[in-house]
């Protein structure tokens, strides 16, 4: 549609990490890919890998810093981790889609999800 708003960003090269924060919880999915959004890899032809993936202490509490800062109990965290080391912050989801990263790595994200609901 020629009036519907959009947002570029700059493309940043490196490995998808999707990480999941649920109340003190982190659950990390890097997905590897010869496409530029994994998303749409069928729609393309290319190749996925989903795995589940431990994040480094600083980046993993940095997450959870600003997940916490935003107000948040669950987020979907989408980083982009370059050959340098760089972490590149894409978005905080706060209704994120897990079911896809659950099935493909078997991570308890609905557990954890269920836990803090069931917490308070």
């Amino acid at each position: 549609m020629r009036g519907c708003p959009v947002q570029f960003q700059r493309y940043v090269p490196g490995i998808n990490v999707r990480v999941h924060i649920v109340a003190q919880n982190v659950l990390a999915t890097r997905v590897e890919t010869d496409q530029v959004d994994y998303r749409y890899v069928q729609e393309h032809g290319g190749r996925t890998e989903f795995h589940t993936w431990v994040l480094p202490d600083d980046l993993a509490e940095r997450c959870l810093k600003l997940v916490r800062g935003l107000g948040l109990v669950l987020a979907g965290v989408d980083l982009i981790l370059t050959d340098d080391g760089e972490a590149y912050c894409l978005e905080v989801n706060p209704n994120p889609g897990f079911s896809c990263y659950e099935t493909r790595t078997a991570q308890p994200i609905s557990y954890a999800v269920a836990l803090a609901l069931q917490h308070g």
